[in-house]
């Protein structure tokens, strides 16, 4: 049984998730956040914005000269002038602050369920990067994803790195859609994740080339170098391949060397798939390890379902091979 300064040193090792996402934020923003005020300010803000955007459409008729061919504003009276910029400016800053709180109040919920994450404060300019990008960012979907995005840096720090939140922000709604339907046809092998190159595969399970293409353009994949794994299998050295939910192990008495061609994601999609997850279904999952068997001529695997997975750690059911299922 621990002493009483073992247990105030283990106590002091941790935090609640949500004190230390208010600490970011507030530490970020210059002041402090309040999650419990947050819907109440959201209304208030809600109802600015409105005025506001009424004021811009009944004072939008922004007197315009034409002179010998150049087309200048009218700023003779100033007043007004001066009157519809800071409209235009308030109504901007009002936004901005909108979506910077819609983000944050969502990865409060994210954090929910998170009994304790560990100290290590997250690097200022880290936060000083993320919510001057937030701040644009409007759609509600992409909202969510950089608030799981947060909540992830929250809980161990230095998940994420600036140039995938770089990568990111360039992202559309629908290449994010892309990307995570991608992750869910993705395996991780020997320290990789990748997506087999497999034209039999890719037809069958209707990943078009073109989707590669565009995640490609995306920093998120690399369709045009092939990653061929080399890998000396035996009975010490076993072959794994897994997703979230499925893993594959073969062993041979003999040292055997295995060849296999995929499409491996850069260090940004690798790190973005922790938001989406690769979660395969099982049926596919199969195909993979059979296509692999069949262009290695490699037959040896046994496939489990993961129990949990702590880090580099899965635990499994060995008793349950669901190969033949």
């Amino acid at each position: 049984m621990g002493t009483a300064k073992d247990i105030a040193e283990v106590a002091g090792s941790v935090v609640t998730p949500i004190t230390k996402l208010i600490e970011c934020i507030s530490g970020a923003l210059g002041k402090t956040f309040e999650p419990r005020r947050m819907k109440k300010k959201a209304e208030a803000e809600a109802e600015q914005i409105k005025i506001l955007s009424e004021a811009l459409r009944e004072n939008c008729d922004i007197p315009i000269t034409i002179n010998s061919n150049e087309i200048s504003l009218s700023t003779t009276d100033y007043d007004d002038f001066l009157k519809r910029t800071q409209t235009r400016m308030a109504y901007q800053e009002l936004k901005k602050q909108q979506n910077i709180e819609n983000v944050a109040n969502k990865a409060v919920a994210v954090l929910a369920d998170e009994e304790a994450v560990a100290p290590d404060p997250v690097d200022q300019d880290w936060l000083m990067r993320f919510f001057n990008t937030v701040e644009d960012v409007g759609n509600e979907e992409m909202q969510e994803i950089w608030a799981r995005l947060l909540a992830g840096e929250v809980k161990k720090p230095g998940t994420f790195s600036l140039r995938t939140l770089e990568t990111l922000r360039n992202m559309t709604h629908e290449e994010a859609v892309a990307f995570e339907k991608m992750c869910s046809h993705c395996i991780m092998i020997v320290g990789s994740h990748a997506i087999l190159q497999d034209e039999g595969y890719l037809k069958e399970f209707g990943i078009p080339f073109g989707m590669l293409l565009k995640l490609s353009e995306c920093g998120l994949i690399n369709s045009t170098g092939l990653l061929s794994i080399n890998v000396r299998v035996n009975r010490e050295n076993p072959l794994v391949i897994r997703t979230d939910d499925y893993v594959a192990i073969a062993t041979t008495n003999e040292i055997k060397k295995v060849d296999i061609g995929m499409y491996p994601l850069t260090s940004s999609g690798i790190e973005l798939s922790k938001i989406a997850g690769c979660h395969m279904e099982l049926d596919e999952f199969k195909a993979v390890t059979r296509k692999i068997e069949e262009n290695t001529n490699f037959s040896l695997f046994k496939i489990y379902r993961i129990k949990e997975i702590q880090g580099e750690r899965i635990s499994y059911n060995m008793a349950e091979n669901l190969r033949d299922e």
